[in-house]
Parts: C-alpha cells; structure tokens; sequence
C-alpha cells in the first residue's frame, strides 16, 4: 500500500524543522524554509535517493496502523494544501487509502 500523494510540493516547502537531519543526508535547506532539490515543478530532484524522512510511511509509529497514518497525513497534506493555494484536484482522497488494497 502507498500513499496517494498527488505531488503538490506542500510537505517539500516546509521542511525547515527537520533541517538538522536533511544536512547529515547533505541536503540544504533554502531560506524560505523548502527543500534545496524541490523543483520549480513541485518535482523532487533526488526522488530515487531521497532520505528515508521524505517516504511517507517512515514517521510513523509502530503501533499506529499504517491506514490511520496514511489518514492522518492525507488531512494535514490537504490543510497544507488549502493554506498553499494549491487546487482542490490535487487534494489527496482519503477515501483512497480505505479502499486500497
């Protein structure tokens, strides 16, 4: 099962709390607080070598079953969204991750 991200960008451009960490994985941190490998695309540079932090499924906690992690995220994907501006398609459906296999 994976995570039904639309690629809008938002969780690349707030990746300032984590800042510490990507710089042991030698990723920078622009000034605005986003990932120095986000693309003017909202693409991911370094997708087939981004840190384990940037999968979605490696936060969560063992005992939080990986459905309700992926609900979880997909709320927080979709406010950061609607603070972004970024169109209502490409909110992610959380009704996705239910019906997933």
């Amino acid at each position: 099962m994976r995570f039904p991200c639309t690629g809008c960008g938002c969780c690349c451009r707030r990746v300032e709390q984590i800042r510490d960490y990507l710089s042991q994985h030698g990723i920078a941190v622009r000034d605005d607080g986003s990932c120095e490998h986000l693309t003017e695309k909202n693409d991911c540079a370094i997708y087939d070598r981004r840190p384990p932090v940037c999968r979605v499924g490696n936060a969560r906690p063992r005992d939080v079953p990986i459905r309700e992690y992926y609900a979880l995220t997909a709320r927080i994907c979709n406010a950061w969204q609607e603070q972004d501006g970024v169109p209502v398609q490409l909110r992610v459906d959380e009704d996705l991750i239910w019906r997933a296999e």
